[in-house]
């Protein structure tokens, strides 16, 4: 609604599970409303650590490792329905983003083109034991396709309406 929102972790009471999102609308540096918890749908009985929101899609990331995901913490999304001032139940971002170990920390990089996060999976420096360190890992989520030159000329189907352009996709 054009106002400034702080979304937080908390085990405050009144939550549903162990650490639960809450926010709080932020109206000026001084004043700012009563903590809300997102609910049911984001919280469970267990963890939700690490949000994260992304303006420029009404996104909401997240950690959780009670909703179903590949084990441990898992990184899952939300979106923000402004109409209904609501999230909508969060999907699992699924593997490369997610393993079987813990992923938290998502971040989206401003121009959309992949994101950060935490990671103690297989490939991570663990230094005394499994769940100890957690590597930052860069993820490109958008790759580039490259066209062959020798494409036709584009043309219009005027029956179903649609621009149809013939080529090799590589």
């Amino acid at each position: 609604d054009g106002n400034k929102a702080l979304v937080f972790v908390s085990d405050r009471p009144g939550g549903f599970g162990k650490m639960d999102l809450w926010m709080c609308r932020l109206h000026n540096e001084d004043n700012a409303e009563k903590a809300v918890n997102l609910g049911p749908e984001i919280n469970t009985p267990g963890n939700e650590l690490t949000p994260y929101y992304f303006k420029r899609n009404n996104v909401l990331y997240f950690s959780s490792d009670w909703h179903a995901g590949l084990g441990g913490l898992d990184v899952f999304y939300t979106l923000y329905d402004i109409e209904n001032d609501e999230y909508k139940n969060p999907v699992n971002m699924g593997v490369p983003i997610n393993s079987s170990y813990n992923d938290l920390s998502f971040v989206m990089k401003n121009d959309s083109s992949g994101s950060f996060l935490a990671s103690n999976r297989d490939d991570a420096f663990f230094i005394n034991e499994e769940h100890c360190c957690h590597d930052l890992y860069d993820y490109n989520i958008q790759k580039r396709i490259k066209v062959k030159k020798e494409i036709e000329e584009p043309s219009y189907d005027t029956t179903q309406n649609i621009l149809v352009l013939k080529g090799l996709v590589k």
